[in-house]
């Protein structure tokens, strides 16, 4: 009879997923400051597509299984409702449509066209732009209860070791792909948006967030790289590097390897890393994290005001680049810690959490997002799978 692994304890905290979802969030800004018009900074893309959104999925998936098991199911999605859906309202309503306005400002010089073009992103759905995280996670929660009884069953324990790494890339992979070989174009099969295809490409790392919940041997084995699967990430770039197939079909299923061999080297080596040296809380750590809901939520607008008030044009390309980074993650620290953990509706708005909450935002509810944004037009087009310096203000 093999052994029952029961969920792992919900009580404790653990401070070092706190500080990598911090990093992560870190660097939506970056990302987003790239797409601005910064080609030079390409690889900021490259980095976050292999592996930044799986591991912020990855995250809220292992802190959804604690929340359901100690809160119960009414209660677990009444909450997760409540601090993923005002975020998300505040998104669509009040910060995307100026964010559009400044975009044709900063692109353009101008608004003319803006409400044609507001109009026609309302109509299509496509206001939603960063906000697609929020919206693939609504739908993952919807699904934690029924995921959380399938994935307790998970007969990890009976895998060899050593078929355990590739084991896993071979399953992860194969619940990737069907994103890749679905979305060929901006809209997917019956029409279907574009966020339905990032919720779709990064339903493997919730999932298998929340089964490491159940399985401690799952776990341990996420915070420390497996050798083959290095192996095979290594092997999987150079062909994307040097002979890229031809083939659609066989791209799209190169690519999806690509992002998950890359992921699950990338996360395990980040998590052993920040175990080993983010393992205790500080009260900068502490400070950061507690601002990552309201810097995730307002980064995009930020970027854009920063981008018409500074000079950048005056600037060399990464002067501006990094001022633009660095003023931008301040401005969503000081505007938590200066505002938000003092007033109940930019709580609210911002978190979807009472002033008193908004000082330890559940790190499950923590977003991020990725986007591109264009000179020529703003609207939704498909996700690019080799960096594209083509600018558009619209969710990857």
């Amino acid at each position: 009879m093999s052994q029952t692994f029961r969920p792992q304890p919900t009580t404790g905290h653990l401070p070092h997923l706190d500080a990598l979802r911090t990093v992560c969030m870190a660097l939506v800004v970056p990302l987003h400051a790239y797409y601005l018009g910064f080609p030079d900074y390409a690889w900021v893309a490259v980095l976050s597509d292999s592996f930044h959104m799986a591991a912020f999925f990855l995250i809220s998936g292992y802190l959804a299984g604690g929340s359901l098991a100690r809160r119960g199911a009414s209660e677990f999605h009444a909450e997760r409702l409540r601090s993923l859906g005002l975020p998300l309202l505040t998104i669509v309503l009040l910060l995307n449509p100026p964010t559009l306005a400044l975009h044709e400002l900063l692109h353009r010089g101008s608004l003319d066209g803006f409400v044609a073009q507001a109009a026609a992103q309302i109509a299509s759905g496509k206001i939603v732009l960063h906000g697609w995280f929020l919206i693939a996670l609504l739908i993952y929660v919807a699904l934690t209860q029924q995921l959380s009884r399938l994935l307790s069953r998970l007969p990890w324990p009976t895998v060899p070791p050593a078929r355990r790494g590739l084991g896993l890339l071979a399953l992860v992979t194969l619940l990737a792909l069907p994103a890749e070989l679905l979305w060929r174009g901006e809209e997917g099969p019956f029409g279907l948006p574009l966020f339905l295809y990032e919720t779709l490409r990064y339903l493997w790392a919730y999932a298998l967030g929340l089964a490491a919940w159940h399985h401690r041997a799952l776990f341990a084995a996420l915070h420390r790289p497996d050798p083959a699967v290095i192996l095979v990430a290594l092997v999987v770039w150079l062909v994307c590097l040097t002979q890229p197939p031809r083939d659609p079909l066989a791209w799209d299923l190169l690519y999806t390897l690509r992002r998950t061999s890359s992921a699950l080297v990338l996360i395990p080596a980040l998590l052993w890393l920040s175990q080993r040296f983010a393992g205790r809380e500080t009260p900068l750590s502490r400070a950061l994290s507690q601002a990552s809901t309201t810097t995730y939520v307002v980064q995009w607008i930020t970027l854009y005001i920063l981008a018409l008030c500074l000079p950048v044009q005056n600037l060399s390309p990464h002067v501006a680049f990094w001022s633009l980074t660095a003023l931008a993650l301040i401005a969503g620290f000081v505007l938590h810690h200066g505002l938000v953990v003092r007033s109940r509706w930019a709580a609210w708005l911002l978190t979807g959490k009472r002033p008193s909450r908004a000082q330890a935002v559940s790190s499950a509810a923590i977003p991020s997002t990725v986007g591109r944004c264009s000179t020529s037009s703003v609207q939704l087009s498909p996700p690019s799978k080799l960096p594209n310096t083509d600018p558009v203000l619209v969710p990857k």
